[in-house]
């Protein structure tokens, strides 16, 4: 008999839904419960989401927020005693669960239930231990302008408890190598899952290559330098066109993915993040942030630096038959790792036993 599976609680881009759907579609028993959507996907759709976007959650002054804070802490607690005896596998993304403290996991395990805690970036990164792997590994820190460094949201002592809890009452864990500073356990790698039936996948070999470059954090993706490159671009005569897309929904993003040859993502990284995985999907040369060390297969992007990305985008508008190689490497590589199908199925099997999937230790 298969298991209940229940997925919530912080929506990372639209993985709840995904994991949601493709695990509908296999025959399982899915509840997906959001506290609200992603604010570039706001028409997924969820069994519950308490509210539509987190500007709502965030309210208009003071008041409002601490009255919409008490309205989500209940609505979860409402929501914890009602499902929390009809699920047999509860996963929970992005470091959030239904009850203070991480009770609700000391109640799961004491029933027998399956905990899987699936962290996606931030949510255990800490600014100081990444700083000191970064500068191991000679990266540039994603946090270094990161402007949360020294608030509560990041503070070490939080992230560290709640990884502790989740290391003791959880049966399985999900992160990247990257972001595994405060691990103590070993985990399974997560790859991010794409529809790839939503991506219109065209190498468009414009005459004017059109560059893409979509900001969700300026700071965390390198904007400053990347920019300064391409006007200096535009300033020794390279003919492209721009296209700067910043709090765009996905639609719109995809769309303009299915036309552009060129996708810049963010700089300080050490590997694709959502966007230059649906850029590969769609057809598009992909520079970031790279290092294959940190991940368990080679993926086909073009790696830049803040010191090189200048090089790399001239050498591309120089070279365009490069462009259209890495398209279809891209492609091909999402198709290999990244389709939601077999990416659920990973999940799936690991879940039930029957696959160990890509084990990983933590990085120091």
């Amino acid at each position: 008999m298969k298991k209940k599976i229940l997925i919530g609680i912080n929506e990372v881009t639209n993985t709840i839904a995904i994991y949601g759907r493709e695990l509908k579609r296999i025959g399982y028993d899915v509840k997906t419960i959001v506290a609200w959507k992603n604010r570039f996907f706001l028409n997924e759709e969820y069994d519950y989401a308490i509210f539509n976007n987190i500007q709502d959650y965030k309210g208009r002054n003071s008041l409002e927020k601490i009255l919409k804070h008490v309205y989500l802490s209940l609505k979860l607690i409402i929501l914890f005693i009602k499902y929390f005896k009809k699920y047999n596998v509860y996963i929970f993304i992005f470091n959030k669960s239904f009850l203070p403290l991480r009770l609700d996991y000391i109640l799961l395990k004491l029933l027998g239930k399956i905990i899987v805690s699936d962290f996606r970036g931030c949510d255990i990164r800490h600014w100081k231990t990444y700083e000191s792997m970064a500068k191991k590994y000679n990266i540039f820190s994603i946090c270094t302008d990161c402007n949360n460094k020294n608030t509560y949201r990041c503070s070490y002592i939080r992230k560290k408890s709640l990884v502790l809890i989740s290391e003791k009452f959880s049966n399985l864990l999900f992160t990247s190598k990257i972001d595994s500073q405060l691990l103590s356990k070993p985990f399974f790698y997560n790859w991010i899952p794409l529809e790839l039936s939503k991506y219109n996948f065209k190498i468009p070999k414009n005459r004017i290559p059109v560059i893409a470059h979509a900001p969700s954090n300026r700071a965390i993706k390198g904007t400053k330098y990347i920019l300064d490159a391409l006007n200096r671009l535009k300033k020794e005569g390279y003919d492209f066109r721009l296209v700067l897309l910043e709090n765009q929904p996905n639609e719109r993003v995809r769309k303009i993915l299915s036309e552009a040859d060129i996708v810049i993502d963010q700089l300080f990284s050490v590997g694709p993040a959502n966007l230059a995985l649906e850029a590969m999907a769609s057809g598009c040369a992909v520079l970031t942030g790279y290092n294959e060390e940190f991940f368990p297969a080679k993926c086909p992007v073009i790696p830049v630096t803040k010191e090189n990305i200048y090089e790399k985008i001239k050498y591309l508008l120089e070279n365009k038959k490069e462009i259209y190689k890495y398209a279809i490497k891209g492609r091909r590589y999402v198709e290999e790792y990244h389709d939601s199908r077999k990416v659920v199925k990973n999940l799936i099997d690991i879940i039930e036993g029957r696959k160990d999937g890509a084990l990983m230790k933590p990085k120091k």
